[in-house]
Parts: structure tokens; sequence; C-alpha cells
């Protein structure tokens, strides 16, 4: 028995409990008579929320006393709403057509534009505004779909990419130079450069992850696929000041993480295992864990 000290014997200690208390500031709703999604968040410097999903039917967008209706082109819309730091609504737009379109991430820069990265099918209205920017998607699939907003909701610019199989933009980030860096999953082969160029990625199995750069004015700077004969997929990234990149996500039997010049092949252990793969600002694999 372990002795007890003597000037504690007989006395009950009793150690102080420490709270913090949380002030509820503010909570608001949308929804409407269907299945509604919030897929990303993100907040300004100025406290601002920017939120992405998507919808069906009609919903109204505006939590507050006020009213901002939107309707689905067809099965599901994408939506982008921007609410200040005290949760009063400031500005909405969706976009979609006939198929099911989806908003899957949000990035903000530092002059407070809005980026989204998600999937479209078909042909859809990647202008969120009152004005028209038809995209079409390749074959009857999904393919990738980047915007730039401006503070005030305005599109800047919309890109999309794909090929003829399903292709996915599941997260995105902005370096401090204002540079867009979107990871996914892709099937088959694909054109991964939005504009007049091409640079294909074909997938090596099943699906295969991506990574791709775009400059500030959604120019096409570099990118990438890699995976194995399995199912390999990117689900997250994050870029630092200083430009480089790193992505989070799954794959399964023996992949090579470098889809680069060089090699770091690496096998799971087990069904699937995680990997992270980090590229310089240039675009140059630094390493893979």
């Amino acid at each position: 028995m372990r002795p007890i000290h003597p000037t504690l014997a007989g006395s009950l200690l009793l150690a102080p409990i420490v709270t913090c208390a949380q002030s509820h500031l503010w909570s608001n709703v949308l929804g409407g008579p269907s299945i509604d999604h919030a897929k990303a968040v993100c907040v300004g410097d100025d406290g601002s929320v920017v939120t992405v999903g998507e919808f069906n039917n009609t919903v109204d967008l505006d939590p507050g006393p006020g009213v901002f209706l939107v309707t689905a082109n067809g099965d599901a819309d994408a939506y982008v709403r921007k609410l200040d730091a005290n949760g009063d609504f400031l500005w909405a737009g969706t976009l979609g057509g006939s198929g099911v379109d989806e908003a899957f991430d949000v990035a903000l820069d530092a002059a407070g534009n809005v980026h989204v990265v998600g999937s479209f099918g078909g042909t859809a209205d990647l202008d969120i505004g009152p004005g028209v920017l038809s995209a079409t998607s390749s074959n009857t699939s999904d393919d990738v779909f980047v915007l730039k907003l401006a503070p005030d909701g305005g599109t800047i610019w919309a890109r999309w990419f794909g090929g003829p199989a399903n292709d996915l933009g599941r997260s995105i980030a902005v370096d401090g130079q204002g540079r867009v860096h979107v990871a996914g999953l892709f099937a088959n082969t694909m054109d991964i450069d939005p504009g007049a160029g091409v640079s294909s990625v074909t997938s090596n199995g099943q699906d295969d992850a991506f990574v791709l750069c775009l400059d500030a004015a959604g120019e096409h700077q570099w990118g990438y696929g890699w995976g194995g004969a399995q199912h390999d997929r990117a689900w997250g990234i994050a870029v630092d000041p200083a430009g480089n990149a790193t992505i989070t996500g799954e794959y399964k039997g023996t992949v090579d993480l470098d889809p680069t010049a060089g090699t770091f092949t690496s096998t799971s252990n087990g069904a699937e295992d995680v990997f992270v793969v980090r590229f310089d600002a240039l675009g140059e694999f630094t390493w893979a864990v």
C-alpha cells in the first residue's frame, strides 16, 4: 500500500476545473424540398464566409428576411454563396445544366477573389450571374470546371477540361501569386490544359490522381497525373507562400508517386493507403510519403 503524505492525511484535494465559455454568434440554414448539400467553406480576412455545394429543385439562398430564389436546371446545380461576418447575405449564384453539377471546394486569394472547383456533365452555364458562359463536357461524362469570381461575385474567368470518362476536381488552393492549384481524379485520357494547348495525361488503371496549376489569368502552367492499376485519387491540396503544392489522397497496390521523369515507387500495406506528394512552385517533384 502506498503511504499517504502526512500533510495530506485526512484532507481532500480539489483540483480546479477550468472551462471556456463559447458564445453563439450566428447560424443559418439553406435548403428546399429536395436534397441540398454544402461541400466546402472558406473565410476571408474581413470575416466574410463563402460556401459552395449543390442543390435540387428550388431553394432560397438568402438566410435572412430577404429572398433569393434559385431553381436547378436539371438533376442538381452548383451554388456559390457569400455572407458577411455577421452571417448576413451578400450575394449568391448558381451554375449548371441538365445533368448533375457540383461544386466541391472553394478558396480565396489575397484580394478576396473567390475560386471554385467542381464537376459538370453535358452542357452547363458556368456564369453564376445573369450572363451566359456555355461549356460542354466531353461525351456524356463529367468534366472539371474552375471558376474565378470577383469579391462581389462577378465572373472573372471560367475554365473546364476532361476526357471521355468521369473526371472530378475535388480540391483547390491559391498561392501568394494568385496561381490556382487543383487536385482530383480522372480515368482514361484527359487533357489538363483548358486552353488552346494540349497536356494529356493517361491513367494507368482505373482512377488516377491529378494536379493542375493555372496562373492568375487561368492559363495552364503545369500538371500531372499519377497512379497504378487500382483506384488512386487526390482529395486535398494546399499551397504555402512560396508556391509549393502539397497533395494528399489514397492509393492501392504499387504506384509511382513521382509523375515527372523520376521514380518514387510505393506499395500499399492493405486495401488502400494514404499518400502525400509535394511539388515546388515550378511543378518539380520534391518528395512523397
